[in-house]
């Protein structure tokens, strides 16, 4: 078959104007991914910081409730004493009514049912103007007795109103706080639902979000503040401090840059905080070392480093975002080592190799 140097001619210039639009076409895809995956990044962001502001107005409105609550013990506490006098006037008002009925029931059981009957039945006048001055100051200590007893209870209610007005008072507050407290429980169900989306979303892309993580770490651009205090990297005892001792294999002094925390082979090993892993694999003397960075404090990175498990033990990799308390790893043996152990680093700098810096200063151990 013969082919005209016209056809070559023709072929070439076709590929050439061809060829060049595949790689624009995927620089274009990947700029649209990385996009959308910096505003997924963002939106997660926006729904946390939400969230944590919820958390804070919650506590507050606990905090409100708890201090209403005790100020309503307290003014009950002042009302006791009212309480109680309101209850013994009450009781000598009843004793003061029954002592009246017990004395009309005798009039009515004698035969003499009212004050009048007594008087009609007096055998000469002086008897009557007698009787009268005795009915009527009985009827004047009846009746002086009772509105007396009356009044007493009147105004021991009324001193009694004033505490019931502000316990009533304090629990609208508490009933206005609880509303207020559901409904940002509702809207907090809502966001944690969006969260739960979003992190469904991550995990999808979970390949591409590392990618983005480690370019953006290479490039100097994955920066974001410590947000402290750490957590303790293992249930582990610790066994050895940071700071200078005899090295139990080089059989001299030397700086230990972290701390030891013993536990047996396959016992957890934890994210210290949030962050992003930066690089898990081999390393000399510490036989598998993952490297966390977890953001700048005072212009200076803060990173945290886990030594001497195996690779299959490794639950992490380079570009994975990691939160506090995240089972990242297993106790190994791995590495220059006398037994098994978790060597954990706190490292606090600029560079590559930033100083190791005692992990007590750090967290609780």
């Amino acid at each position: 078959m013969r082919i005209s140097l016209k056809n070559i001619v023709s072929t070439c210039m076709i590929t050439t104007l061809i060829f060049p639009l595949f790689p624009f076409a995927t620089t274009e895809a990947e700029d649209i991914t990385r996009k959308k995956l910096e505003e997924h990044l963002q939106e997660k962001e926006n729904v946390l910081n939400k969230i944590a502001e919820q958390d804070k107005k919650l506590q507050s409105f606990v905090d409100q409730i708890n201090e209403t609550n005790l100020k309503i013990k307290e003014i009950q506490k002042q009302a006791a004493p009212i309480e109680l006098r309101l209850t013994n006037a009450e009781k000598e008002l009843k004793v003061y009514d029954q002592i009246l009925r017990k004395r009309v029931r005798f009039f009515y059981e004698h035969g003499q049912f009212n004050y009048t009957s007594q008087l009609l039945e007096a055998d000469s006048f002086g008897q009557f103007l007698y009787k009268l001055e005795t009915l009527r100051l009985i009827i004047k200590q009846d009746t002086t007795l009772i509105r007396e007893r009356q009044e007493v209870v009147q105004k021991i209610k009324q001193e009694k109103s004033k505490y019931d007005l502000l316990v009533t008072q304090q629990n609208e507050q508490i009933k206005k706080s609880k509303e207020a407290y559901n409904k940002i429980v509702q809207e907090a169900q809502k966001d944690k639902k969006n969260l739960d989306v979003l992190e469904a979303f991550e995990e999808l892309h979970e390949d591409d979000f590392s990618q983005i993580n480690l370019e953006d770490w290479k490039n100097g651009k994955l920066r974001f503040p410590y947000d402290g205090p750490m957590k303790r990297p293992s249930n582990g005892a610790l066994t050895s401090e940071w700071g200078y001792r005899n090295h139990p294999i080089y059989k001299r002094p030397i700086l230990h840059q972290g701390a030891d925390f013993g536990g047996g082979t396959g016992s957890p090993i934890f994210a210290a905080g949030d962050g992003v892993v930066v690089s898990s694999g081999p390393s000399s003397g510490y036989g598998w070392l993952i490297t966390i960075y977890h953001g700048e404090k005072n212009g200076k990175h803060v990173f945290t480093r886990y030594a001497h498990s195996y690779p299959n033990q490794v639950k992490v990799r380079a570009g994975e975002r990691v939160k506090a308390g995240e089972h990242i790893a297993d106790v190994g043996a791995n590495g220059n080592v006398t037994g098994p152990h978790l060597h954990f680093e706190v490292r606090y700098g600029n560079g590559e190799k930033p100083p190791s810096s005692n992990p007590r200063k750090w967290m609780s151990i």
